[in-house]
């Protein structure tokens, strides 16, 4: 196979988006899709290679698999070296634990896996994981352990009808990303089944299974419209958009159309691709993508407070120095023809630093992220990680975990309930405490929470939340019903619903998006507008008949968020000797975050309603506190520690409080 300049100019355009999108630059929001046009670029150059051979008789599996080590393992381990020892002096236990993991599923090549079972990609803490971009180099590697032998196969016993295998495996592969990209979203991004079809689209071009465009109009507007469907998904993407599925089309089909016109004959995008500065970007753009993503975390943690504008440039800048350094004295020596490393000194370097890090990782998780690398008022303020409710995990809802409002677990004194918290997980780290004040009173509370959903009747969530709609029909019917239930109390992190995750207040959620997440019955995506419009209807339509049942309703307004990982951040000031109390977070962003709720909230009700204000306490003037008393006040950035739930406990005194007669 002859080079192709234009692909070393695809590859560029794969990464920078990548890039972009991971410092978190807003026009960028899609550039996630650079990953897909890797997989494209990559299925078509390993396959001309495999099937050159296997045409040529030179076919050698253990060839194969040598080439496939001398590309990809040097400069990662280089980066995994690099990055283990950085994190060893960074990260507190629990990080360091769950980065432990990560090594050895790495290592394994497994870690698309590991990511899959255990959080998203564009939510904390995956975005903390200096190594959640290796998942993509787990998919190609789990997609060639078997492609190889199957091309062989197929030249050997089925007379080299490629297309005839490709094309059915690549239909089936992507109908599967289709109906998963619905149904099991997190699955679908991660596994290789979900995947295979964008290497197999690369494939297919490599074995001609697309007839040629012999005419130059043809030709020049294939490559246009390849640039276009490109750049559109880099854009046009946010982390909201259902994918892979059908949606991975764009990056993919626009990959392909780029390669399938620059074979035909050179084009004038194809002239653009091939221009030097790209190309070059290009030739590094392996080692830049193992870089870029580490470096971003690890400064994030070193630093404490948000990288600036200015410091993810600069980062980027770093990235490309490590980059060219790492191909330059790493990549290209290893692969080169003269390399030391041969045959048995190159198996017995790859064993060896395998068993090496995963040694580390094992190691590293099974003693708890060696917390004894830190001082213990250190690991006792991180250690507030935990800090939740002990019943938590059996007492709320999730996806895939139903409970019925029936079967609510109940706090508080001995005697039937006649008081029910109803909410999210805001809620959930609030009912001990409940629980605690109404036990003093002799009184006990049912609790009836969903984790994601809010309190709220006819509002479920989009995306995998789909049974939260069914659980406000439930619980509002099961409240309404029940006459032993006097008062109910709504806890929420209401904002999140309709304004999205706080995208522009700290880098906790900064992949998470922000566009609204509720949604009603039909369970399509709504703008802004149609939310904030179907919130304040449904909040006034669920308190009303609430009412209208003789229930007194208690609304609890919003916790403040703070954008950061509240233990982990206290704890990375406490290591460097700084008071973890200086610590705020501005009590005017709290203000204009939730100023919509706030509004929706005050106009609801009737004269009995109770209205209890967690500002009041914890933004007692222009900043809101995060640690009082020696204690930080939340576990993560938006949820109450326990120590935070009862610095706010006096609020609900007056909801149990006898009534006067």
């Amino acid at each position: 196979m002859r080079y192709r300049k234009d692909i070393d100019g695809l590859r560029a355009l794969a990464v920078l988006p990548v890039l972009l999108f991971h410092a978190g630059i807003r026009p960028f929001s899609g550039g996630y899709v650079g990953v897909d046009v890797f997989f494209v670029i990559s299925g078509f150059l390993i396959t001309n290679l495999i099937v050159q051979d296997v045409e040529g008789g030179g076919f050698s599996v253990l060839q194969f698999y040598e080439r496939r080590i001398r590309r990809i393992l040097p400069a990662l381990f280089v980066v995994l070296a690099f990055t283990t020892v950085t994190a060893s002096v960074l990260f507190l236990p629990r990080q360091y634990d769950e980065f432990s993991k990560s090594l050895f599923a790495t290592d394994m090549f497994s870690s698309n896996i590991l990511y899959w079972r255990e959080a998203g990609y564009f939510a904390s803490p995956g975005a903390d994981n200096p190594l959640l971009h290796t998942w993509s180099l787990a998919v190609e590697e789990q997609f060639y352990i078997l492609f190889p032998l199957c091309l062989w196969v197929v030249h050997r016993w089925l007379k080299g009808r490629w297309i005839a295998w490709l094309a059915p495996m690549a239909l089936v592969s992507f109908a599967v990303s289709v109906w998963g990209a619905l149904h099991a979203p997190t699955a679908t991004f991660y596994l290789a089944p979900a995947r295979a079809w964008e290497l197999l689209l690369g494939a297919l071009l490599a074995v001609q299974a697309f007839p040629p465009l012999r005419r130059r109009w043809r030709l020049e507007l294939a490559g246009v419209l390849g640039l276009a469907l490109i750049a559109w998904s880099v854009c046009a993407f946010t982390s909201e958009t259902p994918f892979p599925g059908a949606n991975a089309l764009f990056p993919a089909g626009g990959a392909a159309l780029l390669i399938y016109s620059g074979g035909e004959g050179e084009t004038t995008v194809g002239r653009l691709l091939g221009v030097r500065p790209l190309v070059f970007i290009g030739l590094i753009s392996y080692s830049l993508y193992l870089w870029h993503w580490p470096l971003l975390v690890l400064a994030q943690c070193w630093k404490t407070y948000e990288l600036t504008a200015l410091d993810r440039v600069l980062i980027l800048g770093l990235s490309f120095v490590a980059s060219i350094l790492s191909w330059r004295y790493v990549e290209r020596p290893v692969r080169a023809a003269r390399s030391i490393f041969k045959g048995r000194v190159l198996a017995v370097a790859t064993a060896a630093a395998m068993i090496g890090f995963a040694a580390i990782g094992l190691l590293g998780h099974l003693a708890h992220g060696w917390p004894d690398r830190f001082p213990a008022p250190v690991r006792r303020i991180a250690d507030y990680a935990s800090s939740e409710d002990p019943r938590g995990a059996a007492c709320l809802a999730d996806v895939g975990k139903a409970i019925a409002p029936k079967d609510g677990c109940v706090y508080g004194a001995s005697v039937t309930p006649t008081y029910v918290v109803w909410g999210d997980s805001h809620a959930s780290s609030l009912i001990r405490m409940i629980g605690q004040v109404a036990l003093r009173r002799g009184a006990a509370v049912k609790f009836i929470g969903d984790a994601g959903c809010p309190p709220i009747a006819g509002v479920g969530r989009t995306k995998e939340y789909r049974d939260c709609f069914a659980h406000n029909e439930a619980t509002l019917a099961y409240l309404i019903g029940n006459s032993n239930i006097k008062t109910v109390i709504l806890v929420s992190r209401w904002s999140v619903y309709t304004e999205g995750s706080n995208q522009d207040f700290g880098p906790a959620e900064r992949k998470e998006g922000d566009r609204p997440v509720i949604t009603d019955a039909a369970g399509a995506a709504m703008t802004l507008r149609q939310a904030r419009a179907l919130f304040s209807r449904q909040v006034a339509d669920t308190v009303q008949k609430l009412n209208g049942a003789g229930k007194t309703v208690v609304l609890v307004y919003p916790i403040p968020e703070t954008g950061y990982d509240i233990p982990r951040t206290l704890a990375q000031l406490a290591n460097a000797g700084r008071d973890p109390a200086t610590f705020v977070r501005p009590t005017d962003y709290y203000d204009r975050r939730q100023a919509f709720v706030l509004q929706t909230l005050d106009r609801v009700g009737n004269g009995d309603t109770i209205r209890l204000r967690p500002r009041d306490l914890l933004c007692p003037g222009a900043d809101c506190i995060v640690y009082a008393a020696g204690r930080p006040l939340y576990r993560d950035d938006d949820h109450l520690s326990i120590a935070g739930a009862d610095y706010i406990a006096s609020l609900f005194e007056t909801v149990f409080a006898p009534k006067a007669p």
